[in-house]
């Protein structure tokens, strides 16, 4: 079993955004992704990696918008499956 552990809170306490944490583990999951991520060497993967970190870190510094979320619920939003890195969307 695990549970959820809020990872990242904004200034403006507007954007939460949460990670499973299993029990018995000491990382949570986002945790493990970053540390396992972030000592590739392989061109495309520290690409990916790389946007995915920027992603969140533009989060953190202004926010998100709301239109580019998925409803999951009555207050809980997902990320949409795919963006092209190629669209225009107003951050």
């Amino acid at each position: 079993m695990g549970r959820l552990i809020q990872i990242l809170r904004t200034d403006s306490e507007v954007i939460e955004i949460y990670s499973p944490k299993y029990d018995r583990e000491e990382d949570s999951e986002f945790e493990k992704f970053l540390k396992i991520n972030g000592a590739r060497k392989e061109p495309q993967l520290k690409k990916f990696f790389d946007a995915i970190v920027s992603a969140v870190d533009k989060i953190r510094e202004v926010g998100a918008k709301e239109n580019l979320f998925r409803p999951e619920g009555r207050r809980i939003k997902a990320l949409p499956l795919f963006i092209s890195p190629n669209s225009k969307i107003d951050r």
